[in-house]
């Protein structure tokens, strides 16, 4: 595999130039917007999910899902959604309220994937993302948005 001027054979090498590629067209700049108070940023701690809306969205959760950086598969949420509807939501409350995010819902696995071309170029690849099923939009992120988009209206 090669990426710019560099070759590489062998795993650790070849996953160092993927790193090097992607971090170059990915940028991860979380500077201070322009104007942003961060002490008058919103406490989503008001919001209070009910066990009734974890287990509506685990229901429409796609248990074909592989798994995460967390090891839970998709299909082990959904089987169990009866007894992991009110944990869930008592985590989930417990988030909102502190404003902490559990670390390990916030790690990625990327997974390169070749796009066309030469498949010894690394430029030719593009990456998918697999994020916990419990912190992504399928769960968390679902529950918190239908939650908080009335208040717009």
């Amino acid at each position: 595999m090669y990426f710019n001027n560099t070759t590489a054979d062998g795993s650790p090498a070849i996953a160092e130039l993927f790193k090097t590629f992607f971090s170059s067209v990915y940028s991860n700049d979380y500077s201070e917007p322009h104007g942003f108070d961060y002490e008058r940023s919103v406490n989503l701690g008001f919001l209070q999910i009910e066990p009734v809306d974890v287990f509506n969205a685990i229901s429409h959760l796609n248990g074909k899902l592989g798994t995460g950086p967390d090891g839970v598969p998709a299909s082990l949420i959904k089987n169990t959604q009866g007894i992991l509807s009110s944990i869930l939501a008592n985590i989930f409350n417990i988030s909102l309220s502190s404003g902490v995010f559990p670390e390990i819902w916030k790690t990625t696995y990327i997974t390169p994937i070749h796009k066309s071309g030469d498949r010894t170029n690394i430029e030719n690849s593009r990456w998918i993302s697999k994020v916990s099923s419990f912190g992504n939009w399928h769960l968390f992120e679902d529950i918190v948005s239908r939650k908080i988009t009335p208040l717009f209206k």
